[in-house]
């Protein structure tokens, strides 16, 4: 979004992109740690969600997959060109 509008291109953007990753995990899978009733977690959540990253970087792009731990499916990407 930009200016409340879709951006349909990634091709040298407008503004500033940020990415915000909020899916904590890592590439060798999930382990349900979960404990119930826990005093010090603000919100009580049973399914987990893990996710990670990879980022490719050149001098013309930049490529950004997001994928999830227990599938290891793709669940988000998108290219920065310049």
């Amino acid at each position: 979004m930009y200016k409340k509008v879709p951006v349909k291109s990634m091709h040298r953007p407008n503004a500033t992109v940020y990415i915000v990753d909020g899916g904590a995990g890592d590439i060798e899978g999930t382990e349900f740690l979960y404990e119930k009733d826990t005093p010090w977690r603000a919100a009580q959540q049973e399914a987990i969600y893990t996710s990670y990253s990879r980022m490719h970087v050149s001098s013309t792009n930049f490529t950004y997959v997001h994928f999830d731990s227990r599938t290891r499916a793709v669940v988000d990407q998108f290219t920065l060109t310049k």
